[in-house]
């Protein structure tokens, strides 16, 4: 790898996040093998590694800091024997470095799975938790369901016995009606007979009263006529009798006039 990234890029160190995109798709368009006949040139792996680290802010802050470490040691390195081979020594703290973002990156991945790992191991008890309150709630919900099953099975026996009773109720109140209804008319009938026979005794007891009085009315009358005749006969009697009585008195006193006269 090229120890400088940026300038694998072709950027400043102080670009800007935006300015590193535009820069690896620049390049990689370029260096893309669908441009160069499906090859994959060394030079695209490059710009790749370049970009996984300088495109990510904390890895371009590991590397900025470590960059600037060997950059210090080259130039120590440099003063102490400005006649070495300044490209070896680059290439060497290059690979240095390199080495140092594989372990770097080695760890984090590591932490990384360590990290998924112990989610997967939270979401798994998590899961399991779950599943076990699940299984107790379905069993709870089961249990409820059979107890609901066999009141309901109790319920429906029940109201089968009360339907049973009701229907028999029904029977012996339909024939104790009717036997009503019959009782009732062969009363009606009985007292519509007594109502005639009393009506028909009325009646006759009426007209033998009503005979026993015309006859007690003609007997009367005929002894108020009677009466009547003989007070009648009385008075004429009577009025003859005073008749009689002044006739001979006329008859005395014509009597004695004639004496007196003669």
């Amino acid at each position: 790898m090229d120890s400088n990234l940026y300038a694998v890029l072709d950027i400043q160190e102080d670009a800007t996040g935006d300015a590193v995109r535009r820069a690896y798709r620049r390049i990689a368009l370029k260096l893309h093998p669908d441009k160069n006949g499906g090859v994959r040139s060394p030079e695209f792996d490059r710009v790749q590694a370049a970009y996984e680290i300088l495109g990510d802010e904390k890895l371009r802050k590991v590397y900025d800091h470590s960059w600037g470490r060997v950059s210090s040691l080259w130039r120590r390195r440099w003063q102490s024997n400005p006649e070495g081979d300044m490209a070896d020594r680059m290439a060497k703290a290059a690979e240095r470095r390199q080495a140092d973002m594989e372990q770097w990156k080695e760890r984090k991945r590591r932490q990384a799975d360590e990290a998924r790992r112990r989610e997967r191991e939270e979401e798994d008890a998590e899961i399991q938790k779950l599943m076990e309150q699940a299984r107790l709630q379905t069993e709870e919900w089961a249990e409820q369901c059979t107890n609901h099953i066999e009141k309901c099975k109790l319920r429906k026996e029940t109201e089968d016995a009360w339907e049973d009773e009701l229907e028999d109720l029904t029977h012996e109140l339909q024939k104790r009606r009717q036997q009503n209804m019959q009782d009732n008319s062969d009363a009606r009938e009985r007292e519509k007979r007594r109502a005639q026979e009393d009506l028909e005794w009325l009646r006759t007891a009426w007209e033998s009263a009503l005979d026993d009085e015309i006859d007690s009315d003609a007997r009367r009358y005929e002894r108020e006529r009677t009466d009547c005749s003989i007070q009648m006969a009385m008075q004429e009697n009577a009025q003859m009798q005073e008749v009689d009585d002044l006739v001979a008195q006329a008859k005395a006193e014509m009597e004695a006039l004639m004496k007196a006269v003669g």
